[in-house]
């Protein structure tokens, strides 16, 4: 009696909790979450049955791939004191737990979850006969007669036992790699930092009294350029495209402005824009050599981002840890049935392994591609302001005489 209480209780709770994922990955949020993807169309005659599962496999995670795109922008966090504090405080076990099935990197994975977690809920009715879900529900004898169960096959845990090491050391290498790209990204927009602010100073300092006129546009030019490769490194839609041209148009003089955005490569272009700045100014060679090193430190910058975005972790690797994990969580509860007792627990326990084994995999997806999840707004808006402060204070000093 106790047991088919506690059988009643457990298939509630795992039903409330797949309930849950699946109402929150589609639950619209403040950002926008619920703008609809354009529909598909049709398949054309003649298409490929590949073809045909390819457009209903995208059309059918359609709305769990747009609100991933759309969570990615609200996870550009950007840390102060307050934030480390809360980071580090020991609640954060308990807010953590609290949320484990309504967070991002559930909502990610449900589907996979819940697929794995049907099929364990099959295979467990498969072998178990329809009179369990029959006397749950109130059925007549009959209906339970009609669906027997089956012996269920001694199949060993041990392949699984041994195949999870090899599981484990896929999904941790390619965690270990997508984080080094990421970090690489980061230290990288830390040099821009750094670099666009030495060139604001040195054009500031270097350029004489009488070119005044240059310091405005050498500050603009270099405060735009983290702006611009922001742009060359994201999704180049509408959007974006509208908020380069206000930024460069509200910075740069119209000549500058439209030379950039004609461009096809807009960040050596600006780079270029800002040489000729430079050597138009009457400086000395020592310090137009130095003023030109900082100009070819950014043309490695976006040379290194380059080499982040177009090139993945190898396809391959990718590919081969996704169907490991896969039909490794599928077979999985074949393995437990005849491990666990009672019986219908292999359903809720495939889907808590599924759950974080499919997140641990997503994890290395996400920052895989560092430069959509990293604050680069912030750090442009950071940017622009230290270099026009540092201007506005140039303005304010008075002239030294010769």
């Amino acid at each position: 009696m106790a047991r088919g209480r506690m059988a009643r209780a457990m298939v509630v709770l795992g039903g409330v909790a797949l309930l849950q994922l699946g109402h929150q990955a589609f639950v619209p949020g403040p950002s926008g979450r619920s703008k609809q993807l354009r529909s598909r169309t049709g398949a054309s005659q003649g298409v490929s049955r590949q073809a045909g599962l390819d457009d209903w496999s995208e059309s059918f995670t359609a709305e769990s791939d747009h609100f991933k795109e759309m969570d990615r922008r609200e996870r550009r966090d950007v840390f102060s004191y307050q934030a480390w504090k809360q980071h580090r405080s020991t609640s954060r076990y308990f807010k953590n737990l609290v949320t484990a099935f309504s967070s991002s990197l559930a909502r990610f994975v449900w589907i996979q979850v819940l697929a794995c977690t049907v099929f364990a809920a099959a295979v467990w009715l498969y072998f178990e006969g329809f009179g369990v879900v029959a006397t749950f529900f109130g059925f007549p004898a009959a209906v339970a007669s009609a669906f027997p169960g089956h012996d269920a096959p001694a199949i060993s845990a041990l392949p699984f036992s041994v195949t999870v090491a090899v599981l484990s050391l896929l999904l941790v290498f390619r965690t270990n790699q997508s984080y080094d790209r990421w970090w690489e990204a980061r230290k990288i927009w830390g040099s821009i930092v750094n670099k666009t602010r030495d060139i604001t100073r040195q054009g500031l300092t270097r350029v004489p009294p009488q070119q005044e006129h240059l310091k405005q546009p050498i500050t603009a030019l270099a405060a735009c350029f983290p702006k611009v490769l922001m742009f060359h490194l994201g999704a180049q839609d509408d959007q974006a495209k509208e908020l380069l041209e206000k930024d460069l148009t509200r910075l740069l003089p119209e000549n500058d402005r439209d030379t950039i955005l004609a461009a096809t490569h807009k960040p050596m272009t600006l780079v270029g824009c800002l040489s000729e700045k430079f050597a138009e100014a009457h400086i000395n060679p020592i310090e137009r050599m130095k003023a030109d090193n900082i100009l070819t430190d950014f043309s490695d910058y976006y040379g290194m981002c380059e080499r982040i975005l177009k090139t993945p972790i190898p396809l391959v690797y990718t590919r081969f840890t996704s169907r490991f994990l896969s039909v490794w969580m599928l077979l999985l509860p074949l393995a437990l049935y005849s491990q666990t007792n009672p019986h219908f627990l292999i359903v809720p326990i495939t889907g808590l392994i599924g759950l974080f084994l499919f997140a641990i995999a997503e994890v290395g997806i996400q920052i895989e591609e560092p430069f959509s999840i990293l604050p680069l707004q912030s750090i442009c808006d950071g940017i622009e302001a230290s270099c026009f402060e540092a201007y506005e204070l140039d303005k304010k000093k008075e002239p030294i005489n010769a």
